[in-house]
């Protein structure tokens, strides 16, 4: 049943998009599935003419680790293996993706790295939160775009981040990280949300 499941879906790629419960995978697996789709929306930014072109040398890596993240590094992005465990729809995955794939394409690392908010540290701190929530926002709107213009279904972003939000409690405790998660999901308000 897997295995006519799994052929079905890499043929449905080709046409459509096709979503695999996250309890059917294995991690080798769900990375395989996971490159397609990040081949999928590499080519759908390149083709279309409203998105700034994604440098081709951005590689996908999957990091064999537990922990649940996904971050942009120079020329790559990175995913655990413990997101793809949790991932449960090509959504989940493609939201993921089209929000590091915005770091790249806004140059998040670059503006990040060539800051001076102020002297002393309170400032530098409060400023770099302000910074990073905003390029957090953005990354998650110009994925939402992304995801939609390359048709996959923006309803569940929100979810997405709740799901991710749950899954990292231990650290919404500390107060950067939660106050990312909640200002992220306020502004996936559904109303915000583009329609598909």
């Amino acid at each position: 049943m897997l295995i006519r499941k799994i052929f079905i879906c890499m043929i449905s790629l080709l046409i459509t998009d096709c979503t695999l419960a996250s309890d059917d995978m294995t991690i080798p697996e769900k990375t395989k599935h996971t490159e397609k789709l990040y081949t999928k929306l590499s080519k759908c930014i390149n083709s279309d003419n409203n998105f700034p072109s994604l440098d081709t040398a951005i590689s996908l890596d999957i990091d064999p680790s537990h922990e649940i993240n996904a971050f942009s590094s120079q020329g790559k992005i990175v995913i655990t293996a413990g997101l793809l465990k949790i991932a449960n729809s090509d959504e989940f995955i493609a939201f993921v993706l089209s929000h590091e794939i915005s770091h790249h394409i806004y140059q998040h690392l670059e503006k990040q790295r060539n800051f001076s908010p102020g002297e002393n540290f309170e400032d530098r701190v409060a400023f770099a939160l302000q910074r990073g929530i905003a390029m957090e926002v953005e990354a998650d709107r110009l994925g939402l775009e992304i995801m939609q213009q390359c048709g996959f279904d923006t309803a569940n972003a929100r979810e997405t981040l709740e799901i991710l939000l749950n899954e990292n409690s231990s650290k919404v405790n500390d107060t950067t990280t939660g106050l990312l998660y909640f200002e992220r999901m306020k502004h996936l308000h559904p109303k915000k949300i583009p329609a598909k």
